[in-house]
């Protein structure tokens, strides 16, 4: 999708060329969207147009052009969202509407970055740790910001969290 050999022209600015190329998250979205419209697939219809919703209200919040880090954020708190329906779904038993909440979060799961393994966050959050001198709880908001930081769309804050607890109590 994106040819690596495209450099920025000698103004700071992209090159017209590289301008044809270079293809935004949102407008990504926006042709799937067609495609799914298309295909008479329902759930990428509804999933997708719910998406670009919410990226226009974010947009309006912000007052100012999305860029694909202000997409992908958007794009996890919606997953969130899916996340936590289908938890509490499957408290109450219903099993079709934790399938269909599924189905919905995989369409937009497509769209976020690759996440990364536990045992990578760990090394990270041991790395950081070891940078700051995180050594008590005192330290730990301070490390969870930086990691964070460093982590935002890479990794489930649930995940960072709990591994960040787990450093500190077994020191």
């Amino acid at each position: 999708m994106f040819d690596c050999s495209i450099v920025p022209s000698a103004q700071g600015g992209l090159s017209n060329r590289a301008m044809k190329q270079w293809v935004l998250l949102i407008d990504k979205i926006k042709s799937d969207l067609v495609a799914a419209m298309r295909a008479n697939d329902e759930v990428g219809k509804l999933v997708l147009r719910s998406l670009l919703s919410a990226m226009n209200y974010y947009k309006i919040e912000l007052q100012k052009e999305l860029s694909d880090e202000d997409a992908a954020r958007v794009i996890s708190k919606e997953v969130k969202k899916h996340k936590e329906s289908i938890e509490m779904f499957k408290k109450a038993g219903r099993l079709e509407l934790v399938e269909k909440e599924q189905k919905e979060m995989n369409v937009l799961s497509a769209y976020l970055p690759k996440q990364i393994s536990r045992e990578e966050v760990e090394k990270i959050i041991k790395a950081k740790s070891e940078e700051l001198k995180a050594k008590n709880e005192l330290n730990m908001g301070n490390l969870m910001k930086t990691v964070m930081g460093e982590l935002r769309e890479k990794a489930d804050g649930k995940i960072v969290k709990e591994i960040v607890d787990q450093i500190f109590k077994t020191t």
